[in-house]
């Protein structure tokens, strides 16, 4: 169970980087070993989401995902969570490990919501009204984004983000 724990925080933070903010590593052809690389990449990318300026968070999101490709990948993330959370065997997971989790369902839920009220701005025929959905729309994705980080790198230094082919 912590294995398939680990593997699902992994791969979470891998399409939350990748999908929402466009993230690719820098790989040089001198580089020693580009996993290792990548990861530090993503951890430092991580970071920088938490100190940077709201406006600044919300410019370095991928408005191709955001207004084209999203397909609810973040309310099928909270999904996932909340089916390791209900096996059995998530009794005996630590009180803080069940927080953590609970609170990261919860902020990958209100990111899911947070981009369909964004959408709003681009199917409503008013302008008021568009601009309203963008603006509380916007805010409140970037409010989302920033705390389904903070979970994530707080379960990653728990142990709890293992890539896929490792053991």
């Amino acid at each position: 169970m912590e294995y398939t724990l680990g593997r699902t925080i992994h791969t979470l933070t891998d399409g939350l980087l990748k999908n929402l903010f466009s993230f690719v590593p820098d790989i040089s052809e001198d580089s020693e070993d580009p996993e290792i690389t990548a990861r530090k990449q993503k951890e430092e990318l991580l970071e920088e989401l938490l100190e940077m300026d709201p406006e600044d968070v919300l410019e370095r999101m991928d408005d191709d995902f955001l207004e084209e490709e999203y397909d609810d990948y973040f309310l099928e993330k909270a999904e996932d969570l909340w089916r390791i959370l209900n096996t059995r065997y998530s009794e005996h997971f630590e009180p803080e490990l069940v927080t953590q989790l609970m609170d990261l369902n919860l902020h990958l839920r209100d990111l899911h919501n947070s981009i369909r009220f964004y959408k709003r701005s681009r199917e409503t025929g008013q302008e008021a009204a568009s601009e309203y959905y963008e603006e509380k729309g916007s805010s409140r994705m970037v409010s989302s984004a920033k705390k389904t980080v903070e979970c994530l790198l707080k379960l990653k230094e728990m142990g709890y983000s293992t890539p896929p082919d490792k053991t």
